[in-house]
């Protein structure tokens, strides 16, 4: 239920922004909770948890998606000839979690906002 109440506030401020959210899980077992993207493409991607508990595992979860994206743009760059198209990286990783006592910034630079801090 807690998802489902951050996502509908995403979608809410994403309409007002003209941006998007969408969800992205793949067979590897890559996945965001949310992936928010602004009208010029910038993205965002989002892990929504309700402990801090969770903190770490979300965390982890976003490095290791943006990782496979750096990696596939390394080798998509290899032959110069003939490249593999190229993926745009996030723009911040961001994990909204209901009991975080305030906004911080992990020594990886993923983005911890408390979900009371959803508003306007």
């Amino acid at each position: 239920i807690f998802e489902n109440l951050v996502l509908r506030d995403l979608i809410i401020y994403a309409g007002a922004h003209e941006g998007r959210v969408m969800h992205y899980t793949d067979d590897t077992g890559i996945e965001a909770d949310a992936v928010y993207q602004s009208s010029d493409g910038k993205y965002a991607l989002i892990e929504i948890k309700v402990g801090t508990n969770k903190i770490a595992d979300a965390e982890k979860s976003l490095l290791r998606f943006k990782k496979v994206i750096q990696d596939h743009n390394e080798e998509a760059l290899k032959n110069r000839k003939h490249p593999r198209p190229l993926y745009r990286e996030p723009s911040a990783l961001i994990i909204i979690c209901a009991t975080a006592p305030m906004a911080f910034t992990t020594e990886n630079g993923v983005k911890v906002i408390p979900f009371g801090c959803l508003k306007d």
